[in-house]
């Protein structure tokens, strides 16, 4: 069960071979397998027993990481518990109302106030 979210986009874990060799099996992509994890938004994965998953929205890329190694890059079959992210109104992607002030696929700004699940989001410190 992915127990573990890590927001910090600079973190990189150790990307074992297998996984490198799914990304370039699996995607239709030149982007090395690097930025798309640094891209890629954190999400819950549940069901892939994972210590923590990313997904790389641009090719449904599921990214999974076992005891602190990239382990493999899945093709995203619907193990996401998607909780806590809402889905940007100009291109239905999915975005982190905590951390982007624009879409990251296609740029839309976000709005300041943002509801996902019961917990509503309010960018700038402002208190209601």
């Amino acid at each position: 069960m992915s127990s573990y979210t890590n927001l910090d986009q600079t973190y990189l874990p150790p990307i074992k071979q297998h996984a490198r060799d799914r990304w370039h099996e699996r995607f239709p992509t030149d982007r090395p397998l690097e930025a798309a994890w640094r891209a890629a938004k954190p999400v819950d994965a549940p069901a892939a027993r994972c210590s923590h998953a990313r997904l790389y929205e641009p090719v449904d890329a599921l990214m999974l990481v076992r005891d602190g190694w990239l382990r493999t890059v899945l093709i995203n079959d619907g193990r996401l518990n998607t909780t806590g992210l809402v889905m940007c109104e100009a291109c239905d992607d999915l975005v982190d109302p905590i951390t982007d002030t624009r879409c990251p696929t296609c740029g839309e700004p976000q709005p300041a106030v943002q509801t996902c699940g019961q917990v509503t989001v309010i960018r700038g410190g402002e208190h209601r």
